[in-house]
This record gives structure tokens, C-alpha cells and sequence, in this order.
């Protein structure tokens, strides 16, 4: 690792002066090393058997010294003071822990104002001033949010939950169960608390409710139920472990308050009408969907097999047709191949009798197709015969004659194809350029310009090319 250090700009009116010039810096690797690396490395790895057995020692010592600890400062246990009314005391008995700060500053500014050490010395009342010292207590305590948690958690508060056996009929739930959530409400954290409703609710609305008491968060305090008063503490280690000793107890009545809410709200679950209903129909719903598509894969491997079997019966039908077409295209075939074979030996026949020339008789024989022979032999007589036969024979010749043409034809097209094909454009460029640097009358012009193209062409393919290019008119 390279260390650099980073100075400072320099102070107003110090001079910068060079003594010498900085040495450069060092490179420098560093390793990992020394005994809690090492047992960092063994508790890594799983090896450190020693750590493990100290920390199980550690264990036991601290239970030992908890034991000591209790057994030392246990007998200093909290005197709990006599619970006092303050709301009563104010005249708010009514709104109890419902009431706002608005209205607990009206009640306490009234209650001053009535009694008043100077009021209560005028109408010879002796006991006022304890009255108006508990005033200003349960002002002090109620006008600051956080002892007045601490008060209102102190109140007489119910905490049982009730049973699923005192439900009788439907109605009794909303009553019972509703009563109960009411009461576990005063210890919301949120202000918007929704209800439990009735059997009309909708059942968003009661999946919503339960959602909310399912993640409900308390903010009632247990401080005043704390064994251990940490004033009465004669060291910093006493007091320390009245802490612990509290903490742990007030941790112990938050789990069981949110245990007990639970509870009552899984009960509610189990119990709710309208849940109940919602289970059962979403039951048949999904039992009516399950039959649903159940009859849908029925119906789809039904349609299937119907299909298949359609197919497979349209099949037998096609090969059923064809093989029908197939024979009767046979017979058919036989029979014309049968009238063929008849016409053609008349054909002979007549040649023979009439001295007509027996290879083109033959020659007919293979060429003509059966409505030819018949029209050919419509007519037997000798004179209509031989015209007809010459006409024929013409016929045949100039339709031979026609395609050699056309066969000669194409098979020239083809060459020159494959011949234009053979001249690259950069060939065919520099030919034209060639056509115009030796015109006609140029002596040895052939030559030249086969050298000119670099001697890829002959002079043959060379002539062939130009000639060609004149008759399509590229070349003058």
C-alpha cells in the first residue's frame, strides 16, 4: 500500500522556500497478522473450539453473577404508590384517555378557577389547597405526552379476550368481538381505527380490518410496573442491573400485550361470520372452476376424438376415391392402350395396302396420340387417306423441324450467356476503351487490342464480342 501524505495550503505571509526536494514515495504491501486475526480466521473456518468454550464459560459466569446480582439487590423491590384519578379529578371521568389536549386545558383552567387558594380561604374551606395541588398534579402529568402514555397505561384496563363459546347466534360475534377490539383500540399507535362492521360489511372492508390488527402496533408502557426503582440504586452497578432487571420485565408484558392481541384477532378470524361465508363460497368457486375445467378438458378430448375420428373416416373415404380413380383411370388406360393398339395395326394395314412409306407409317404410329390416329383413319378411302397421311407426315416434319430450331436456339442463347458471363465489367470497360483507341482500318487492330486487355481473351472471343455488341447497337 502507497502512503502519501497530503500538506496543508500554507499560511498567510509564510514565504515558500525550498530546502530540499521530497523524497519519493515508497510502495509498501502489508499482510494481515497477529492474534485476532488468527481467531478471526479460526471462528471463520469453523475451527476456533477454544473461543467457543470461552464464550460458553462466559455464559455460565454471567448466569452466576446474575444470581449473585439478585440474590445481593433483591430485596429492594419498588413500593407502588395509590393510583389517583386524574382525569377524575378534572372533571374528564367521561372522555378518560379519549380526551384531546384542547380539552384537558379547558377542564384544568376551570378547576384553577374554582379552586383557587384565595377562593377556597374565602369560602373557609380548609381542605382546597390539597384539592388544588392534585390539580396541578394531573396537569403536570396529563398536558406532557409521554407521562400521560405512562399515566393512561397505569389505568384499571381488561385484558381478557373472549372465548369462541359465547357465540350462540351470528349477532353475538359483532357484540362480543366488537366490544373487545373497541377496548384493545385505546392502545393503537394509529388514530384511524377501522371497525369491526357487521354481517352487511363488505369483505374487503373485514380483510382490511384483520390486516390491521394483524400488524397492530401498541404504545402502551409498562414503566410503572417496573420492580426495580433505579434512584433507590446506592452504586452504578446496582442501578445497572435495575435496569436489566426492568427492561426484561417490561419486554415480557410487551410480548405477552401483543400475544393476547393476537390471539383475540386469529379467534375473530376463526369465528367470523362473514369470513366463514367468504371461505365457503370462495370453496365453491374454486370447486366450480376446478369442475369447470374438468367438463372444459372433457369437452376438449371429446372434440378430440370426434376430430380424430372424423379425420381417420375422411381419410378411409380419400383413399377409398382414389383407389377407385386409380382403377378407373387403369381401365381407362387399358382401354385406350387396347384402341391404340387397334389403330395402329390398321394403320399398317392400310400403309401396306395403299404403298405408303412403312418408317413414316411407323413413325406415326409412335408420334400421333389416339384422337389423332382416329381423326387420320376417319376416312379410309385411298385418296382422302394418302392426303391425309401426307398432311400428317408434314406436319410432324415441320413440328421436328421447329423444335431443332428452338432447341439450336436456346442452346446458342445459353452459350452466349455463358460467355457474356465469362466478361467482367472491368473487361467489357476496357474493351470499349480499346474499340475507341483502335478504330477499323487500324493495322494489327485485333492484336492490339488483345494485348491491350492483357491477353485474358483470344482474338476469337475478342471478334465474337465486338460483333455482338454492334448488333445490339452498343458499339459504332
Amino acid at each position: 500500500m502507497a502512503e502519501v501524505i497530503c500538506l496543508g495550503p500554507s499560511p498567510i505571509g509564510f514565504k515558500d522556500e525550498v530546502f530540499s526536494s521530497i523524497a519519493p514515495t515508497i510502495e509498501k504491501s502489508l499482510e494481515e497478522a497477529g492474534e485476532s486475526y488468527q481467531q478471526f480466521l479460526e471462528l471463520y473456518h469453523g475451527v476456533n473450539k477454544k473461543n467457543t468454550q470461552t464464550k460458553e464459560k462466559q455464559i455460565e459466569e454471567e448466569v452466576k453473577e446474575d444470581a449473585e446480582e439478585d440474590e445481593k439487590y433483591g430485596h429492594k423491590k419498588k413500593i407502588f404508590q395509590a393510583f389517583e384519578d386524574y382525569y377524575g379529578i378534572l372533571g374528564l371521568q367521561n372522555k378518560r384517555w379519549m380526551a384531546t389536549q384542547d380539552d384537558i386545558k379547558k377542564a384544568y383552567r376551570k378547576m384553577v378557577l374554582e379552586h383557587h387558594p384565595d377562593k377556597n380561604a374565602q369560602r373557609g374551606e380548609v381542605e382546597g389547597d390539597a384539592m388544588f395541588k392534585s390539580i396541578q398534579k394531573a396537569w403536570e402529568t396529563l398536558c406532557d405526552p409521554l407521562k400521560r402514555k405512562i399515566y393512561d397505561s397505569q389505568e384499571p384496563f381488561d385484558d381478557s379476550i373472549p372465548s369462541a363459546d359465547s357465540i350462540k347466534v351470528d349477532e353475538d360475534f359483532y357484540s362480543i368481538f366488537g366490544e373487545a377490539f373497541k377496548r384493545f383500540s385505546k392502545w393503537s399507535e394509529k388514530k384511524q381505527i377501522p371497525q369491526l362492521g357487521d354481517k352487511n360489511t363488505p369483505i374487503d372492508t373485514v380483510l382490511d380490518f384483520y390486516s390491521f390488527w394483524r400488524s397492530f402496533k401498541s404504545w402502551r408502557l409498562y414503566d410503572f410496573l417496573d420492580e426495580y426503582d433505579t434512584k433507590e440504586a446506592e452504586s452504578r452497578e446496582e442501578r445497572r442491573w435495575m435496569e436489566r432487571k426492568n427492561l426484561k420485565s417490561r419486554k415480557k408484558r410487551k410480548a405477552d400485550e401483543l400475544s393476547r392481541i393476537q390471539k383475540l384477532v386469529e379467534l375473530a378470524f376463526s369465528v367470523d361470520p362473514r369470513v366463514i361465508k367468504h371461505k365457503e363460497e370462495e370453496k365453491a368457486e374454486k370447486e366450480r372452476k376446478q369442475k369447470e375445467r374438468e367438463e372444459a378438458a372433457k369437452k376438449k378430448k371429446e372434440e378430440e376424438a370426434r376430430r380424430a375420428a372424423e379425420a381417420q373416416k375422411k381419410k378411409e373415404e380419400d383413399e377409398r376415391k382414389r383407389a377407385e380413380e386409380l382403377a378407373q383411370q387403369k381401365r381407362e388406360k387399358a382401354k385406350r392402350t387396347k384402341k391404340l393398339k387397334a389403330l395402329r395395326a390398321k394403320l399398317r394395314k392400310l400403309g401396306q395396302q395403299n404403298n405408303f412409306n412403312q418408317d413414316k407409317v411407323e413413325a406415326l404410329c409412335i408420334v400421333l396420340s389416339l384422337e389423332q390416329l382416329s381423326a387420320l383413319l376417319s376416312d379410309e378411302k385411298p385418296e382422302s387417306l394418302k392426303q391425309a397421311f401426307e398432311n400428317e407426315c408434314n406436319r410432324i416434319e415441320e413440328e421436328k423441324k421447329k423444335k431443332e430450331e428452338a432447341e439450336e436456339q436456346a442452346t446458342k442463347e445459353q452459350d452466349d450467356n455463358k460467355e457474356d458471363a465469362s466478361w467482367t465489367p472491368e473487361e467489357l470497360g476496357l474493351l470499349a476503351k480499346a474499340i475507341i483507341k483502335f478504330p477499323g482500318g487500324v493495322s494489327a487492330r485485333w492484336q492490339q487490342i488483345h494485348s491491350f486487355l492483357g491477353g485474358t481473351k483470344s482474338i476469337k472471343e475478342i471478334v465474337k464480342k465486338v460483333a455482338k455488341l454492334k448488333t445490339a447497337g452498343k458499339v459504332v
